[in-house]
């Protein structure tokens, strides 16, 4: 049976599921200003009787290279809790796109009657003549070795897409005004990478995926001064992460800014510019103050009271010698620190308190707080400077004068709003 490729091009938003259906609309031409990334995506579908390997040519007028990178499967038994809009792309566990894999050798492994997503990618130069330009990707399909009868019996064929048009408009991307973070955390690389927290491995993994980060249009981090006390119930604790370095002596805290200031300066290498102190109370409420190591030993194990006084006694040593560092690294402008991850009308009181602290080491006119919230009455009563809501929030703060409005999605929203569900369309 002679082999048959189709090509269709679409958008990068669309999402190609290995058994279909395919998306709508299919999409053949684009717009991309000068100095701007585009991203397209190409799907393969073979109804050939064996599977075969594809050696991928490209060919092209853009003045730039052009990456090609497959869609990578993966299994996702739960994606997304309910209720949810009806527009999801699929309600069922199975494969879904995720993965940008890059291709070994310029080829692709062409499974029979399966869609296959091929992602491409333009960084477009802010000095690219502005006009029309095409793209189109050949194929070669060799013969599948798995058997003799499949030598014998098959040919080499050949196999090309249709034409993609690509338009470059004249106005030149203006540098990103728009702060994203997504939390960053160490801990997890460590663990999913099998290496030591701060050993050499560590910190070459860490500059990946910052460099990543950056790529796709993130500019603040999450920076572990203390280790991270998130998304953990009370008692329980992550690895820690602690990047401040503390001993104390003769009654005295000591504090070694070495490790962190080597943190600082592999972000900015990557590309990131402002920097999110960790959590200096826990989440929900700031009931507990977060694990803390001085001298090699836990001093802090995550279930000391937010109030300790022992605690405070550190804070109220270190916030001084904090923000004159932060001065002297010169990101004092571009660094806002946490008090209490989602607090809530239950916790007031003892936020309030933490906050209360927190201002004598850090006015308002010099450093912002800044913490997810979803009650305005709360916000007011305990004077955080610069809320985040969740997007089906942020009405409740539109009155406020805030010095800048953010939002979040997280687990929710699940319904009438984005959010990054890997069963979500895009």
């Amino acid at each position: 049976m002679k082999a048959e490729l189709v090509c269709t091009w679409f958008s990068s938003l669309a999402k190609i599921l290995p058994d279909g259906p395919a998306p709508a609309p299919c999409c053949s031409r684009g717009e991309t200003l000068r100095g701007e990334r585009f991203n397209f995506q190409l799907m393969l579908f073979s109804r050939s009787m064996h599977n075969r390997q594809a050696e991928i040519r490209l060919e092209t007028d853009l003045p730039c290279p052009v990456t090609i990178r497959q869609c990578g499967l993966t299994q996702v038994a739960f994606n997304g809790f309910s209720p949810c809009d009806r527009d999801v792309i699929s309600s069922r566990s199975g494969l879904f796109p995720d993965r940008l894999i890059p291709l070994r050798n310029h080829s692709v492994r062409i499974i029979i009657r399966r869609q296959i997503g091929l992602w491409l990618t333009a960084d477009i130069p802010s000095d690219c003549p502005p006009g029309r330009y095409s793209v189109r990707l050949h194929f070669t399909v060799h013969p599948d070795d798995c058997d003799e009868e499949c030598r014998r019996t098959q040919k080499t064929e050949y196999f090309s897409s249709p034409v993609f048009q690509l338009e470059v408009l004249s106005p030149v991307l203006p540098p990103q005004r728009l702060k994203v973070t997504q939390w960053f955390h160490p801990d997890c690389l460590a663990a999913v990478h099998r290496v030591p927290m701060w050993s050499e491995e560590h910190w070459s993994v860490m500059e990946k995926y910052l460099h990543n980060a950056a790529e796709h249009g993130m500019n603040m981090i999450l920076t572990p001064l203390f280790s991270l006390i998130l998304n953990v119930m009370p008692g329980q604790r992550r690895e820690l992460t602690q990047l401040l370095i503390i001993s104390r002596k003769k009654g005295r805290w000591l504090f070694d800014f070495s490790r962190f200031d080597r943190f600082v300066a592999l972000a900015e290498k990557c590309g990131l510019q402002y920097f999110e102190i960790s959590h200096l109370f826990s989440q929900w409420g700031a009931a507990f103050a977060p694990p803390v190591e001085a001298d090699g030993r836990l001093l802090f194990d995550g279930t000391t009271p937010g109030d300790d006084p022992e605690y405070l006694e550190l804070l109220e040593a270190l916030l001084p010698e904090l923000t004159a560092h932060l001065q002297r690294l010169g990101i004092a402008d571009r660094t806002v620190f946490h008090c209490s991850d989602e607090p809530g009308r239950a916790h007031a009181e003892k936020y309030r308190n933490a906050m209360r602290f927190l201002r004598r080491y850090l006015p308002e006119d010099r450093f912002r707080i800044l913490d997810a919230i979803n009650d305005s009455a709360v916000c007011r009563e305990c004077g955080i400077d610069t809320p985040v809501p969740l997007t089906v929030q942020l009405h409740r703060f539109r009155g406020m004068k805030l010095p800048e409005r953010w939002t979040y999605y997280c687990c929710s929203p699940t319904k009438k709003a984005s959010n990054r569900f890997i069963h979500f369309p895009s």
